[in-house]
């Protein structure tokens, strides 16, 4: 007999939480992970912008005293405060900057659009149609440091449009509100970096799952052949006990400890000397005559206490039948609460 392969529903069963499991891992990665991280990176990016927004505030503070002191005059602390601000990069790129308005919506600084300074933009809007510059007025008399969202040309580029958000904060003694920003295309930037070794980490593990379970699947299914085969063979050795049961010629009884007969095989080489209707289910005692079933009783007690066959012999005179048949029955235990009981034809033996 050949081994055949597990059915596909079988290795269906066997790969589907590990199916599951993957889909999970990979809906978390995508829907709840990398949106995750790209918030953090968002709000750390944020705080940032808060810090240097304030740091700004400070340097025009510090022009601020300049003239309470008298030390300048407003138009020259205002002047030195500019040229201050439109001096300012940072990023790792250092062209990150700062810029001012006013609450008209004047632009007072703006290092890459120069020609924007002086011009009020209050109706500047983007394409999409949003007044941002009223926005980013609005936002700074209601809030100490508030954020917009808008679009933006790229540092010094005008002819390269990208989200930005910034942060601003009303500076009251001249009335300018402050503010620098971030394109979220760098901090999409940092979150691919993060979303990268994450992917990766995550293949890692699905690697080394993968390895795990083709090894566990190994498993499993060598198990399943190696039962498979061990029932073959089981299989194959109940049959030959089967078919040397059959070749037996004797007639053979199984019978529980108190007497039921269980089980019965006809002889092959004489007429059975009782029907086998007349003996399954029953006790010795009720289907034999009472001194054959002692006999056979007191034999089968002696078999399960020393572990050894006993022989009894009969004739079949008790049964009615008009042969002088010479019966030889021996009682051997087959199991703790049963007797294998064998009948064999003695009649020639005797004549010899």
């Amino acid at each position: 007999m050949s081994y055949s392969k597990p059915s596909s529903n079988t290795l269906l069963k066997l790969l589907l939480p590990y199916i599951l499991i993957l889909f999970l891992v990979i809906v978390a990665v995508g829907a709840i992970l990398i949106p995750y991280a790209y918030q953090m990176t968002l709000n750390s990016q944020k705080e940032t912008l808060r810090e240097l927004t304030s740091l700004s505030c400070h340097a025009l503070e510090y022009y601020h005293k300049q003239q309470l002191n008298k030390k300048l005059t407003k138009e020259q602390a205002m002047k030195e405060a500019k040229s201050f601000i439109r001096s300012i990069r940072y990023g790792h790129d250092d062209k990150h900057y700062f810029w001012i308005i006013d609450s008209r919506g004047i632009t007072i600084v703006h290092p890459y659009r120069p020609d924007l300074e002086g011009k009020p933009l209050s109706a500047f809007n983007e394409n999409s149609g949003k007044m941002f510059i009223k926005e980013f007025v609005d936002t700074a008399q209601h809030e100490d440091f508030g954020f917009v969202e808008y679009k933006w040309q790229l540092n010094e580029n005008p002819n390269i449009i990208k989200k930005k958000i910034s942060c601003l904060k009303t500076f009251k003694p001249w009335d300018w509100i402050i503010g620098t920003g971030t394109y979220l295309d760098d901090v999409g930037t940092v979150t691919s970096a993060f979303s990268a070794i994450l992917v990766l980490v995550v293949a890692v593990i699905i690697f080394f799952v993968a390895i795990l379970s083709y090894y566990l699947f190994r498993s499993i299914i060598t198990t399943e052949k190696d039962k498979h085969f061990a029932y073959e063979k089981l299989a194959d050795q109940e049959a030959k006990i089967r078919m040397l049961v059959e070749a037996i010629p004797d007639m053979l009884l199984r019978i529980s400890r108190d007497g039921t007969v269980l089980d019965y095989k006809e002889p092959l080489t004489f007429s059975t000397f009782i029907d086998p209707a007349d003996i399954l289910d029953k006790t010795l005692e009720e289907a034999w005559p009472a001194s054959l079933a002692k006999k056979m009783l007191k034999a089968m007690e002696k078999a399960f206490a020393d572990g050894k066959p006993h022989i009894i012999r009969f004739d079949c005179d008790d049964f009615e039948l008009a042969s002088e048949m010479k019966i030889e029955a021996s009682f051997a235990v087959s199991d703790d609460n049963e007797i294998l009981a064998t009948f064999r034809d003695i009649t020639k033996r005797k004549k010899k």
